[in-house]
């Protein structure tokens, strides 16, 4: 017992006493597997993993340049590399190569990176972001590259794959350069497999020396090379690959194109037949609305019974469906041929949009009386008399006087667009001498073609307003107004 305890006034159990016989020694811990042991089985017919679990770096990574590719164009995986770690040999043509390997690899394969030392290692800001977003390590390109590559070794044997970029800088034109020997040496070195891969897209994605752009990234694993030190044969196989990466694109852009051009074809094809569809049915509508307005006389009183009406509009209808409308717009039409200042559509404009049903019939009484006053005025000027012409000019009969000198008859087919009126056409033929029958073959295709024209139209108005009959005086009102402006701009044209 010791002095403290004893002060204690305790007892403590003896210590037992030393025997000299020596206790067991601990197990001693297994050595590391050489290089070698990683392509024997754990089990009979299954091969190693390729690392024992996943590091959270490792798919921090993965899950980081994932995110990145799918936001500027996606990615698109073929094929697989074996399950036990093995150097991974890739074409280079832009820096996203890298990313592309780091998002393709599962994250429990923890893939590192061989990285230029004079680029990726030279200030602590650019060697930390090697390390950190691209699992990097460094290797010198000016001499003592082998070795640092050799040293890579220690990561094969941790159960980890190794990147390398065997052209040793990228390319400028997206050519596969001459492979340098260090991934084969590598491979053979540690008794792993030599895995070629083609990367394709990145260089559009990322040019070098230029601005990220969208495009879509493709990685392709290709079977493991039987022999690892046939530098040739790796870069014939990457080769082979980026051959089979960039048609299998273009069948792809080919098929998106296609696929593209169908649905717009589709989507053009249906919105046409909706169009068509609407108006149709808009034309529809509008038909009916013309037969019912063409449907309407003083005895049935319209189709349209319970739509206000006017009785001004009532009383013009009953008119253009008597004969006295029909006298009134012969008379019309014929003392305007002759002297009258008004044209014969604008009897036109006041009955057939009263009564639309009637306007062929009006239009044609238009045309027949017009050609009689031609006639008349023909006569007339033949016999050297000239009937009062209001609202003419002397302009307007030395035109007609030189056009008819010219044309001769011919002449009178371009009144109804010169704002000239027929009567002056008619005393100046007459009093030229020119062909009787020419004369009137001119004003029927001429002056009769846009009196029928103007009545149809007007008819068409009216059978198309018919809801509105009801403003038919305003229209009376209206009418007038603009038709004198439009005559005093015609006037004053040929002042």
């Amino acid at each position: 017992m010791t002095a403290p305890a004893r002060q204690l006034g305790s007892r403590q159990p003896a210590r037992p006493a030393r025997s000299d016989a020596r206790q067991p020694k601990r197990p001693a811990r297994p050595a590391r597997p050489a290089w070698s042991d990683l392509r024997r089985p754990e089990r009979p017919g299954r091969p190693v993993r390729a690392g024992a679990g996943w590091m959270p770096g490792a798919a921090a990574r993965r899950l980081l340049w994932r995110v990145v590719l799918a936001a500027t164009g996606g990615l698109r995986v073929a094929g697989a590399p074996p399950r036990r770690p093995c150097v991974l040999v890739a074409n280079h043509s832009s820096h996203a190569d890298t990313a592309a390997l780091l998002a393709a690899l599962p994250a429990r394969r923890r893939p590192a990176v061989v990285a230029a030392a004079d680029y990726w290692f030279e200030g602590r800001v650019r060697s930390w972001t090697g390390r950190a977003l691209a699992a990097a390590v460094p290797v010198r390109r000016g001499g003592g590259g082998s070795a640092d590559l050799a040293a890579a070794g220690n990561l094969l044997a941790a159960g980890r794959d190794v990147i390398v970029f065997a052209e040793g800088t990228r390319s400028r034109d997206g050519s596969v350069g001459a492979f340098r020997g260090g991934a084969a040496r590598l491979a053979t070195a540690a008794g792993v497999d030599l895995v070629p891969v083609a990367i394709s897209g990145t260089r559009d994605l990322l040019p070098a020396h230029g601005r990220l752009r969208r495009a879509r990234v493709q990685v392709r694993f290709g079977a493991p090379l039987p022999d690892p030190s046939d530098v040739p044969a790796a870069r014939a196989a990457v080769l082979r690959l980026v051959s089979v990466s960039r048609h299998r694109a273009a069948d792809t852009w080919r098929r998106r194109a296609a696929a593209r051009i169908a649905a717009v074809a589709a989507a053009v094809t249906t919105r046409v037949a909706a169009v068509a569809t609407t108006v149709a049915a808009r034309i529809a509508g509008l038909g009916a609305t013309v037969a019912a307005g063409l449907r309407w006389t003083p005895a049935r009183g319209g189709v349209h019974r319970n739509v206000p009406d006017s009785a001004v509009r009532r009383r013009m209808a009953r008119l253009a469906h008597g004969r006295l409308g029909v006298a009134a717009v012969a008379a019309w039409s014929f003392a305007e041929a002759l002297s009258w200042p008004l044209v014969p559509e604008f009897a036109l404009a006041v009955l057939a949009v009263a009564a639309p049903r009637r306007a062929p019939r009006l239009a044609a009484v238009a045309v027949a009386a017009s050609l009689a006053g031609g006639v008349t005025g023909y006569g007339l000027g033949a016999a050297g008399l000239h009937p009062p012409a209001p609202l003419t000019t002397p302009l307007m009969r030395a035109t007609v006087v030189q056009a008819v000198a010219e044309h001769g008859a011919a002449a009178v087919r371009a009144q109804p667009t010169s704002g000239i009126p027929y009567k002056v056409y008619a005393v100046t033929a007459g009093a030229a001498h020119v062909d009787l029958g020419g004369f009137l073959l001119a004003s029927a295709t001429g002056r009769g073609s846009r009196i029928t024209l103007v009545g149809l139209v007007l008819g068409l108005f009216g059978a198309l307003t018919v809801r509105w009959r009801r403003w038919y005086p305003l229209y009376l009102v209206v009418f007038p107004v603009l038709f004198a402006a439009g005559l005093a701009l015609v006037v004053k044209s040929w002042s």
